[in-house]
């Protein structure tokens, strides 16, 4: 018991010994140090400006009145108040932690004109700050390295906004000593404009229903997929019959587009197209939707006893064109290595007949995406949109159905309302009552218990993979 206590004091003095240690380093350093930029006003930047470094893109934020925007992009809008927190950040550079002023050492921390991402600030077309920020400490995104663009002084900083300056900061230890205020995370303002700078978000097709999915790829590849029933798809070509289409290939195509968002804004369509191979498109997808219209009920409806209306739609149309490959270099400050990312360019539309303004304003740019985003676009082939043969129900008295054991003729529930010829195979466990409609296209011998809940109609493809039970959502059939 004795050593016990000896040991627990002697751990609690430590901790104390860490806690003052930290409070008199990182604490007051940043409220002691002189700022970088002592000229610096907050209130007149009206210009940003980051280039080079590895990354090799370029962006000017400019102030055009009251909204800021990404200039060299068209006028792309981006988010006002982290515009206002990056500008505070810069204001915010100290005098803090002098490293040297070595060529090696530039180097090594990316502070060199080779690898150092450059930031100007400007007010009236005066330079106010500029400065060379480089990689991230191992481990840690809110220490990183700076140095003035004119000087040689390489600074290792951890910087605190004026909200926060008067909060304890938190330990390197991930806070195990204390809760108190992280640096200001330089590494996802500098390198990647989609992690703070813009809305990400390409195009809205929340609450849409896709009707018809058309495909193009030059020669490859041209043919339509066109919805007729809930999960249930033709797969249609041009002088010939339709024949059943594959419920999953259309997932497939459907659930990575419809979250589709931007990586990077590269310029204005009609200026960047030819550059980026979207003036003759690899891929094209061709998507008509309906959308159901919200009406406000008239005076008198929806009394008690009155028959609800049949749901008012309207059809859209959207067009995603895809460009060519870009790959960019990134550097992963935690392995200490580079690496190389693929994206693609692409462009959405039509400009008009838009519903959402947002959308709208979206289709004058080219984006970059992820490559996996349209990675399905890309690799589908004829054969991956028909039917398989085990999906496609067979023809009404052909006998190829999966009827019920002899003596056992509603083992698959067909009292409840299913048909047993309707595709779900009764010996494969489904029990139609469940709540799964067997003609909805749920194939029970791929893997879906039709009563776990799982969305065979909304996109999810049971057989790909997707559990059942991961908390899809909804019902079998949609």
């Amino acid at each position: 018991m004795k050593t016990n206590l000896i040991l627990l004091g002697v751990f609690l003095a430590l901790v104390a010994v860490v806690v003052v240690n930290r409070s008199g380093d990182d604490a007051t350093a940043p409220t002691t140090a002189p700022r970088l930029f002592k000229d610096l006003n907050k209130e007149g930047i009206d210009l940003i400006e980051i280039s080079g470094g590895w990354q090799g893109t370029t962006w000017e934020m400019a102030l055009r009145g009251s909204e800021w925007m990404l200039r060299n992009a068209g006028g792309f809008p981006l988010k006002a108040a982290e515009v206002q927190t990056f500008i505070d950040a810069v204001y915010n550079l100290r005098r803090e932690n002098e490293l040297g002023t070595t060529p090696d050492l530039r180097k090594s921390t990316h502070t060199d004109e080779e690898n150092g991402r450059l930031v100007r600030l400007s007010s009236r077309g005066n330079v106010v700050a500029a400065f060379r920020v480089g990689r991230s400490v191992k481990g840690s995104y809110e220490a990183v390295y700076i140095r003035p663009e004119t000087e040689e002084t390489v600074f290792h900083t951890r910087t605190i906004l004026s909200r926060d300056r008067d909060r304890p900061i938190e330990a390197d230890d991930g806070g195990m000593f204390g809760s108190g205020v992280r640096g200001f995370d330089w590494h996802n303002y500098v390198n990647t404009l989609s992690t703070k700078w813009v809305d990400t978000e390409i195009w809205n097709l929340r609450g849409a229903e896709v009707q018809e999915l058309w495909l193009s790829r030059g020669e490859e590849l041209d043919a339509k997929l066109v919805k007729h029933g809930e999960d249930k798809w033709d797969l249609v070509e041009e002088g010939k019959d339709p024949v059943p289409g594959d419920a999953d290939a259309a997932s497939s195509i459907l659930s990575p587009v419809r979250s589709l968002s931007l990586r990077d804004v590269v310029g204005e369509y009609d200026r960047v197209k030819e550059e980026y191979g979207l003036d003759n498109p690899e891929v094209t997808l061709l998507m008509t939707l309906r959308k159901k219209v919200d009406k406000p009920a008239e005076p008198g409806e929806g009394g008690e006893g009155e028959e609800s209306k049949e749901p008012e739609y309207v059809t859209l149309n959207r067009v995603l064109e895809v460009g060519k490959k870009i790959v960019r270099k990134r550097y992963d400050s935690y392995d200490d290595k580079f690496s190389e990312d693929e994206f693609y360019a692409v462009h959405i539309g039509p400009a008009g007949g838009f519903d959402d303004p947002g959308e709208a304003s979206r289709a004058k740019y080219v984006f970059l995406v992820d490559s996996y985003g349209v990675g399905a676009l890309k690799s589908k082939t004829l054969d991956d949109l028909k039917a398989k043969a085990a999906e496609a129900a067979p023809e009404e008295g052909s006998g190829d159905g999966d009827a019920p054991p002899p003596g056992d003729e509603d083992a698959c529930g067909c009292g409840d309302g299913c048909a047993c010829g309707d595709g779900c195979g009764c010996g494969d466990g489904c029990a139609c009552g469940d709540g799964c409609a067997c003609g909805d296209g749920c194939g029970c011998g791929d893997g879906c218990g039709c009563g776990d809940g799982c969305g065979c109609g909304d996109g999810t493809a049971c057989g790909a993979g997707t559990a059942c039970g991961d908390g899809a959502g909804c019902g079998c059939g949609g």
